[in-house]
């Protein structure tokens, strides 16, 4: 048989590390694959440890993250993905209360670090900065820490003492905590200097709400909804009557929404697209559907309608979907003599918001959306010593975002002050793992619905989502496919046998003749020879040039083609990396 120097399977370290989807979707790249092992073997304590080490708010993100790593999730291209978030959450209550991850703080610095806000960014860019030994002062006009976390996400999706606890573990580490004080009108921005700051890192939440732009939006009863949720959390007076309408498609439309519920409305959320448009989590979405939220899809509000200078309704159109407009979605086009009123006595915009900081010094340059502009990799603005992150920089995200920000920030002033590294280095590594089997029925488990309180009681304040057992997180962390596991091929050793095409239940292998693939040059040895292969028309056929494929998306780690190999060309490699924030 010959050799050929081509290779159809990158082999740099890339291509293993995208193999497990979920730590690349993460912002902060955490091992979620480490820590589901992890719950899958008991090994609790050490879950807790591997989900704490990269994420200084892992429990807030335990509650209420995104979850991009779930729309990753290589599970979700068999079934639906892992409930990673609620595994996270499991660690955390198992064994998070009375442990945390973080090293030991080094040595005290002289130099004094101000952190504006103390939302998630300024959180995060406050711990590590402990962490790195610096005098940290957090100032916020609240007066309670948190930032949106706080004032956004109500007590039934994040109660309030997890956020306590996170702000309590930080100030353990030295932080120093100025609530109630606002720069630029209790503290002037240029004063922070004069009291011998060093660094200054901007993470304020200052934001203007996008606004509808039809008339009738400044009537009584029509609500910025940002602004009711922020008074909700603050148990202020919100009398929203019998009837609201929220207009949004994002998450916070979901928790206008749901609070509206809980305040005794009637509540239609309204989305000029259709639901599979909607930027909100689809989670999300299914549990305010189940609270009472009736859904008006293709619809947009014209104006809205009030009788004696209050809100009585909203005046509204159809639509139909045009072509994609900018955001590659397609446009809502209004229907012609569709218009329509909806009876309101509230009304809840949930558009979205720019970013409006009026204390910002001229010096330091803003972009779209009025987002402050900062190096990429170490977060510091136009205006040396400044820096900046999350809704301040790139306007409204999500919390994970944030906590990267607030890293890369502390990161960037370590660099700044004392010349600290800017990332960490990366150690990869491949080892065979000899006899791999996984566990049996992993690839028939269901994913576990995520237990929650009983729907008579979701109308009230109480937390919904009640968490894992041990029993059904164990059984949930079971259906991982451990993709740092790598079906590697010795070329010297294949014989094109075609063992692997047969019992591999996933189709991920292929001998195919070479003048159908287009194999570049790398350097690197990959098996042809003769071989019958299937043609176009499905008759078999002798070619003298074939050589074998492997699709690596599809592969469930079975590894029942290692075992059928009958000269050892394949075998099962744990690829391995250390660092993250890179």
């Amino acid at each position: 048989m010959e050799l050929a120097t081509v290779n159809p399977i990158p082999r740099d370290s890339r291509y293993f590390e995208e193999q497990v989807a979920c730590r690349m979707a993460c912002p902060v790249n955490t091992d979620a694959r480490g820590y589901i092992i992890a719950i899958a073997q008991g090994r609790f304590e050490d879950a807790y440890r591997i989900a704490r080490e990269p994420n200084p708010l892992s429990w807030i993100c335990a509650w209420v993250c995104a979850a991009p790593c779930e729309d990753a999730c290589r599970r979700g291209r068999i079934d639906k993905p892992l409930a990673i978030r609620a595994l996270k959450r499991f660690a955390c209550m198992r064994h998070g209360k009375n442990h945390d991850a973080s090293p030991p703080t080094e040595t005290r610095r002289e130099e004094k670090v101000a952190v504006i806000g103390s939302g998630a960014a300024g959180l995060a860019c406050a711990h590590d900065l402990a962490r790195f030994g610096y005098s940290v002062t957090v100032f916020d006009a609240l007066p309670v820490s948190g930032g949106l976390c706080h004032t956004n996400i109500l007590n039934y999706r994040l109660p309030r003492e997890v956020i306590a606890r996170e702000v309590e573990f930080i100030r353990s580490l030295g932080v120093e905590f100025v609530a109630g004080k606002a720069i630029g009108k209790d503290l002037p921005f240029e004063d922070l200097w004069k009291a011998g700051f060093k660094a200054v890192f901007l993470g304020v939440g200052g934001y203007e709400p996008i606004r509808m732009g039809i008339s009738g939006e400044e009537l009584p009863g029509v609500w910025p909804g940002e602004q009711v949720l922020e008074q909700l959390s603050f148990a202020g007076p919100v009398e929203l009557g019998k009837r609201t309408i929220v207009v949004g498609g994002g998450n916070t439309a979901m928790d206008c929404a749901r609070a509206s519920i809980r305040k005794g409305a009637e509540v239609v959320l309204l989305y000029r697209r259709t639901r599979a448009e909607m930027p909100a989590k689809d989670h999300e979405i299914a549990e305010a559907e189940e609270e009472g939220v009736r859904f008006e899809y293709l619809v947009s509000p014209l104006e809205a309608v009030g009788e004696a200078g209050r809100l009585t309704g909203l005046k509204c159109v159809r639509n139909r979907l045009g072509e994609p407009d900018d955001s590659g979605r397609r446009r809502p086009v209004p229907i012609p003599d569709s218009e329509f009123l909806i009876p309101a006595d509230s009304l809840l915009t949930a558009l979205g918001r720019s970013v409006k900081i009026p204390w910002l010094p001229k010096e330091i340059k803003t972009g779209r959306g009025g987002g402050i502009v900062v190096d990429s990799q170490t977060g510091e603005t136009t205006l040396p010593g400044v820096f900046a992150g999350g809704d301040a920089a790139r306007g409204p995200a999500t919390i994970i975002e944030a906590v990267r920000d607030g890293r890369t920030a502390a990161r960037g002033i370590h660099h700044k002050l004392n010349n600290g590294p800017l990332c960490q280095e990366k150690e990869c590594s491949l080892t065979v793992v000899p006899g791999h089997k996984m566990l049996p029925g992993y690839d028939s488990i269901r994913r576990h619905p995520i237990p929650a309180i009983p729907e008579d009681r979701r109308k009230s304040w109480n937390e919904v989502e009640m968490g894992f057992t041990p029993e059904i997180a164990v059984e949930e962390a079971r259906r991982c496919l451990l993709c740092h596991l790598n079906i590697i091929l010795a070329p010297e050793r294949c014989i094109l046998c075609g063992g692997c095409v047969d019992v591999c239940p996933s189709d991920c292998f292929a001998i195919v003749p070479l003048d159908r693939v287009n194999l570049p040059s790398r350097g690197e040895k990959y098996p042809i020879g003769p071989k019958e292969v299937k043609s176009e028309t499905g008759r078999l056929e002798r070619v003298e040039g074939a050589t074998m494929l492997f699709d690596g998306d599809k592969c469930i780690r079975c590894a029942l083609c290692v075992e059928r190999c009958p000269t050892k060309a394949l075998s099962v490699q744990s690829f391995q990396i250390k660092g993250v924030m890179e």
